[in-house]
């Protein structure tokens, strides 16, 4: 076979409109994005408690170019990708499947491991899809051939497709979780949307957390120490993974202090291709640092990206609510704050193999990303992020996951898998307060899937102290006394801090506590009970008048 891998989206010609509506052109070129229409989208066959039906799907943002099928390339997917081949040729536009070398080397650990029945069930395959004939043809469309998939039996539990995932986005006042002003299709007054609609656009009152000084990526300066120079030793050190953009030059993350950086976590995979994340070297400010690459997003104008900063944000926040707790950073989204939904079940099946190995122990993970499901009953019965998270609760990890920044209450996964997560360590998934503790942010997105809120608007941690765009000071008068004068230069964060807002940041406030819960040695369940029941209290306290924590 030859091997097509790449990072998604690499040298790749775009699939579908380019760009996206409500999506930036850079994005959608990176991935070969598309989003699913409901109003033209074709209705599939599922089936549920009333037996078999047809349902519209709901929109979401794929990869056109690949499907996830369930299981090994060489086990369990091998009968499913052979399915799927058959079906794919009987399609008018016939696409043409390939499991790339790379991700024959990566499932190649996992099929020697003792535990491969396991990563079996918690694995997909990413199979890549591309126009069958060589001449002249239409791009290839994974939504097409899922559709004929489940016409065909094969259910969502075997294939699915590779959704994009974004870290809970800044509130910039353009648009929400599907970016752009108007919301999901973009445009004022688009179709989801238009102003103040359903997911987000420039919204009645949301927009305001994401001006700067109110609850919009800001610098700020911190007088305090790192916390950690005085925290007192502890029985035991939690340890908490990351997965995110990685973590970027700051006084307080450095190797020697309390933070691993895991390149990828190549070592175990004998591939040329880069295997999972983003190769990063971080602190050196080399370009494929994430907390580097693609900062400046427009190279005519020096706009900084969407989330540079995103990774080290939630470990500071970490840092301050348990100073004790080891950092494990894991890069899997450059400073767009994008990554195919694959690349994150890949990073969580890595994890999970070195945890269960005892090559590296984690207690928990913070997850500040996720998605809209096109059918989320579905999604929430056997997703492809479900399995590895189940098999991380079940190995005695605590999944915290952020609830979203759509003011919405449409399930966000994997937030919105709490509730099916009923062995192991219970899952938490967290929305937003403002910074008076006593009402929710605004954002904040709402359901019974979540189960504790902490502080997520104008919150203050850490960011890399080289972050910096083209927005420049209004005023800047080249006096000496003793100084140049100036107001704020609202792109630079040489202080090391800023106030950002989002539910990105309320779910690691919590990972932090239940990191402090367990310096005592108690267990993991008993620390995630103890954080979610005092959060709870403390609501039910706010609601009554009661003081705050």
């Amino acid at each position: 076979m030859t091997d097509t891998s790449r990072t998604p989206g690499a040298a790749r010609r775009p699939h579908g409109p380019a760009p996206v509506p409500g999506m930036s052109r850079a994005l959608a070129e990176r991935f070969g994005a598309r989003v699913l229409d409901p109003s033209s989208a074709r209705a599939v066959r599922t089936t549920g408690a009333k037996g078999v039906a047809r349902r519209t799907p709901q929109p979401t943002a794929y990869l056109a170019d690949s499907l996830l099928v369930r299981g090994l390339p060489g086990r369990r997917g091998a009968r499913t990708i052979a399915q799927l081949d058959d079906i794919a040729a009987g399609l008018g536009n016939a696409m043409r499947l390939t499991v790339t070398d790379r991700e024959t080397e990566l499932a190649r650990t996992y099929d020697a491991d003792e535990r491969q029945a396991a990563f079996d069930d918690t694995w997909w395959t990413r199979v890549h899809l591309e126009p069958a004939d060589d001449g002249p043809a239409a791009p290839a469309d994974a939504w097409e051939l899922l559709a004929a998939a489940r016409q065909a039996g094969l259910d969502h539990t075997q294939v699915a497709l590779d959704h994009l995932v974004t870290a809970c986005p800044t509130l910039d006042g353009v648009g929400g979780h599907w970016g752009g002003v108007g919301g999901h299709w973009g445009g004022v007054g688009g179709h989801w949307g238009g102003v103040g609609g359903h997911w987000g656009g420039v919204g009645q009152g949301i927009a305001e957390y994401g001006e700067p000084g109110i609850g919009g990526r800001t610098p700020v300066m911190w007088s305090a120490p790192d916390p950690r120079l005085t925290a007192p030793k502890v029985a035991h050190v939690p340890v908490v993974a990351i997965l995110d953009t990685g973590v970027g030059p700051h006084p307080w993350f450095t190797a020697d202090d309390g933070v691993t950086f895991l390149d990828g976590i190549t070592e175990d995979v004998e591939c040329d291709q880069q295997p999972i994340g983003i190769r990063a070297h971080v602190g050196t400010g080399t370009p494929t640092d994430p907390e580097y690459r693609g900062v400046v997003t427009d190279p005519l104008n020096g706009g900084l990206d969407r989330q540079p900063g995103h990774g080290t944000f939630i470990a500071g926040i970490i840092r301050q609510r348990c100073p004790q707790a080891e950092i494990l950073a894991l890069p899997v989204m450059p400073a767009d704050g994008a990554v195919a939904e694959h690349e994150v079940i890949v990073a969580l099946n890595q994890l999970l193999r070195r945890h269960l190995s005892g090559e590296g122990r984690i207690d928990v993970l913070n997850l500040s990303m996720g998605y809209y499901h096109e059918s989320p009953d579905e999604a929430a019965d056997d997703g492809p992020l479900l399995a590895a998270l189940r098999a991380l609760a079940e190995a005695g990890v605590a999944v915290v996951a952020a609830a979203g920044n759509d003011g919405t209450d449409h399930p966000f996964f994997p937030a919105a898998h709490r509730p099916v997560i009923t062995t192991g360590v219970p899952m938490t998934s967290v929305g937003a307060l403002n910074p008076d503790l006593s009402t929710v942010a605004l954002f904040s997105n709402n359901g019974t899937w979540i189960n504790a809120h902490a502080p997520g608007a104008g919150v203050v941690s850490t960011v890399p102290t080289t972050l910096s765009g083209s927005r420049g000071r209004s005023i800047h008068v080249d006096r000496r006394d003793p100084l140049p004068r100036a107001t704020v230069d609202p792109d630079d964060f040489s202080s090391g801090f800023a106030l950002w807002s989002g539910t990105s940041f309320a779910a690691p406030w919590i990972a932090g506590d239940i990191a402090a819960a367990l310096t005592g040695g108690g267990t993991v369940v008993d620390a995630v009970a103890s954080v979610v029941t005092d959060n709870r209290a403390h609501l039910a306290a706010r609601a009554t008048g009661g003081a705050p924590w």
